[in-house]
Order: structure tokens, then sequence, then C-alpha cells
């Protein structure tokens, strides 16, 4: 639990900029949004490749050496998997209601119900499995990357997994 609430505590002074040595480095989140978006809209059949590709690119570039750099990178493109998470999560909530419309006539449905339990399981697994990694890597200042990219890939591997269930 105190893990946790460190981890939280440092993605909150990221994210408000209360905590951001390196704030004016690499591209701003906006652009970040539109790299992964651009990245999965050539992607085709394999979204996942888009997953690091952006914080990739940005700690590529120079002054990217220190830990707040590298960090201020893999924020920026957890904080855009975030966006497009909460987008797809929306527009799946919709396709669920207008499913469970559907089918309702011939069948008992609650997919919207089920589709909010599944969400709140994954955040939990989440938050838990990132925290793991968080608390692996206690001792060294890499702790704060590793549980980044720990949250910038399963909110990008679960934004993923949202947009398909549309279709």
């Amino acid at each position: 639990m105190a893990t946790r609430v460190a981890f939280l505590s440092m993605l909150v002074l990221l994210a408000t900029g209360a905590v951001a040595p390196a704030q004016d480095f690499g591209p701003s989140e906006a652009e970040t949004l539109r790299s992964v978006e651009t990245c999965l809209a050539s992607a085709k059949d394999d979204p996942r490749r888009c997953i690091g590709k952006a914080s990739d690119k940005c700690t590529a570039l120079p002054g990217a050496e220190t830990t707040e750099a590298i960090d201020t990178c893999l924020e920026s493109e957890r904080a855009a998997w975030d966006t497009i998470l909460n987008r797809n999560y929306k527009a799946a909530m919709k396709a669920a209601e207008e499913k469970d419309r559907e089918l309702s006539a011939n069948y008992e449905t609650d997919i919207v119900s089920t589709l909010k339990a599944a969400q709140r399981a994954w955040i939990a697994y989440r938050d838990a499995e990132c925290d793991r990694v968080f608390a692996f890597w206690k001792d060294g200042t890499i702790r704060t990357s590793q549980a980044l990219s720990c949250q910038r890939d399963l909110t990008g591997a679960r934004a993923i997994e949202l947009a398909a269930t549309e279709d």
C-alpha cells in the first residue's frame, strides 16, 4: 500500500508539474498524443507496435540522458495512452449499450455492467502490477521509469483492446 501511495504521489506531481525538472523537455503531451494517434492510424493489424514509440523517439532527443527527462518522455506517452483509453472506453460503453438494447428483446443481457466490472478489474490489475514493478526496483533511481513504462505499456494495451471491442 505504501508503494502504491508513493507511486501515485509521484504521478500526481509529474502530471501537475509540481515536480518537473525536465518539464520543458521533449514534445508536449498534445504532440505526443498526435504521434501515438498517427502511429495507430498507420498500424493496420499491429497497433501494439505503437506502444513505446513516442517515448522512444523522445528519449532519443539530445538532453534525454537524465532520469528526469526519460520520466518526462514516459509520462507524456502514458498520458496519451490514457486519453486514448478513455476515448475507447466511452465508445465501447456506447457499443455495449446499443448491443444490450439490440439483444434485449430476445435475451437477458447486461453487457454494460460486465464492461464496467472488467474495466474496474483491469484498473486494479494495472495498479497492482505497476506497484509490484515499482517495489522491485525500489533501491534504484530507475524505479520511476520502470513503473511509468509499466503504466504506459498496460494502458496502451488496454486502449487497443477496448478499440477492438467496438468492431
